[in-house]
């Protein structure tokens, strides 16, 4: 089926909904389950989990980049509602969730896998360093609002131009490389680094897609 031309006025909450990408977001899932299930410790030395974990979240980021774009890009809304959008989205629940766990965790914590200290510094460190966050899944949540930004930043630099955002995605994913991080860092900005690559990756394949989604198809 033919996909219509990107939208560059009409209401995001509007938009048809592309099926094919809830197809992609449930594929991921159904990875980040196979990825976490751990029913077998054996199963972390093998050829299908290096495979799933190489390519689970670049997914996530590449689809969230694809709908960014399909919304409309950053010619959609101005760099400040942008901003507030996601963080009512993202930041917010993280805030919450990260409280309401992080009380009981330090009260606990002599018997936690990863013991917290209960202070402000402690609690002030879990939003630097996101894998360190006492539910440490919700990295996910702040490192997707940082890349937000920055592929908003990007697209609003270059114009939406496609072959500009493709060449920004190879350099953030060769520097990512070339940095080796370890997940640690502050506000894990290497990891920022790495998927704002796959989020514009996402940006330019929404851009192609009355080209990609027949070619898949055809494929399958």
């Amino acid at each position: 089926m033919k996909s219509s031309p990107i939208p560059t006025s009409r209401p995001a909450d509007r938009l048809p909904r592309d099926r094919r990408i809830d197809l992609c977001y449930v594929i991921g899932i159904l990875l980040v389950v196979a990825g976490h299930s751990g029913v077998d410790p054996r199963f972390a030395s093998t050829a299908l989990f290096r495979w799933i974990y190489a390519f689970h979240m670049p997914l996530f980021f590449a689809l969230s980049g694809y709908l960014f774009r399909y919304g409309g890009g950053s010619g959609q809304v101005g760099a400040g509602t942008f901003a507030r959008r996601r963080a009512l989205r993202l930041l917010l629940p993280l805030v919450v969730w990260t409280t309401l766990v992080f009380i009981p965790k330090g009260l606990l914590s002599a018997y936690a896998m990863r013991p917290s200290e209960l202070s402000f510094s402690a609690y002030l460190h879990a939003f630097l360093y996101p894998a360190d966050n006492p539910i440490r899944p919700f990295w996910f949540l702040e490192v997707l609002f940082e890349v937000s930004l920055a592929g908003y930043a990007v697209d609003r630099i270059v114009r939406s131009r496609p072959a500009a955002l493709a060449a920004v995605a190879g350099t953030c994913i060769a520097a990512n490389r070339l940095i080796a991080p370890t997940g640690g860092e502050l506000l894990m900005l290497p990891d920022v680094l790495w998927y704002t690559g796959f989020f514009l990756l996402g940006a330019v394949a929404c851009d192609g897609r009355t080209w990609l989604w027949p070619r898949l198809a055809r494929r399958s």
